[in-house]
């Protein structure tokens, strides 16, 4: 029988930090110093991620003495330790890695989004959430601006306002690939949230702008059952697109539109996310409309791979 592999002090460390060990990181530490920039195998999250996630505020003290970068981008997803505290809602972590030089509003990889945006409306881990209010407010005081995204997720009008007034483009910014690219309105449609669609609208959206997944806003729209959201969309000029003949029984038209325009569902054309959308809300129907039509049922996400 082979004798057991021993733990790295590598992953000693990130075991520590994990569980809140505060004497283990400070003596190994003590002995090596360059331990706090190590990074975890699987994620290629560092040690200050890890705590800063959890709100180990001490252990986080520790990591900085000793010479861990502030800044440090994961691997797994580009974010920042500051990104995990918000998550978290651990603001007296937030505020640490701020004195300590974090920057305010990096935007990692999967979403696309700064510090802030996660403590208002990305979920990770909600075993592990504190006080994500007290962190959004922590950033906000610290110089944060609540973006066009946080506005709709708090039902804010006038952050959506203000933001729209600093940057128009706003407007038609995209969320990242986790998030299928989704706009803003794509992001109000699937909330539910038909007030924030007819502000966007008023404002100036584009009613057929990019999709969530495949599904247009108005699809959205009528899969939540959102009525007043629907009849705002159709009333700014939403078209009946092939995502929202699916989702609302029309299949013969769906059918006509793929036989007329079969690029549609080929790769990079308009509707090639669009199978893996309706298999992730369980529409097998719809879905196999598509694959009698011509949908590669091997293709990768556009957006995911």
């Amino acid at each position: 029988m082979e004798r057991p592999t021993q733990p790295t002090r590598q992953g000693r460390l990130i075991a520590a930090c994990f569980c809140g060990d505060l004497e283990g990181v400070r003596t190994l530490l003590d002995d090596d110093a360059s331990l706090a920039r190590a990074r975890d195998e699987e994620l290629e999250s560092t040690p200050l991620h890890i705590s800063a996630h959890r709100g180990h505020l001490e252990i986080v003290e520790a990591l900085l003495a000793a010479g861990a970068e502030v800044d440090a981008r994961e691997g797994c997803s580009g974010a920042t330790a500051l990104h995990w505290s918000a998550e978290g809602g651990h603001a007296a972590v937030a505020g640490r890695l701020l004195d300590a030089g974090a920057e305010l509003a990096p935007r990692d990889d999967w979403h696309l989004l700064v510090p802030h945006d996660w403590a208002v409306f990305v979920v990770h881990a909600p075993h592990l959430h504190a006080d994500r209010e007290a962190a959004a407010d922590l950033l906000e005081r610290r110089g944060a601006r609540p973006s066009i995204f946080a506005g709709i997720a708090r039902g804010e009008g006038g952050q959506v306002r203000r933001a729209v007034e600093r940057d128009r483009a706003s407007l038609e910014a995209r969320l990242g690939p986790v998030d299928g690219g989704a706009t803003p309105l794509v992001f109000a449609a699937e909330r539910g949230a038909s007030a924030m669609v007819a502000l966007l609208l008023e404002l100036g959206a584009d009613p057929n702008g990019a999709r969530e997944g495949g599904l247009s806003a108005l699809a959205l729209a009528r899969l939540g059952g959102d009525t007043a959201a629907e009849e705002s969309l159709l009333a700014a000029g939403a078209r009946r697109d092939l995502s929202f003949l699916l989702i609302g029984g029309a299949r013969d038209e769906a059918r006509t539109l793929l036989r007329a325009e079969p690029e549609l569902l080929r790769r990079g054309g308009r509707y090639e996310a669009l199978l893996h959308a309706l298999t992730l809300h369980g529409l097998a129907e719809s879905a196999q409309l598509l694959l009698e039509e011509g949908a590669d049922a091997n293709s990768t996400h556009p957006c995911l791979g």
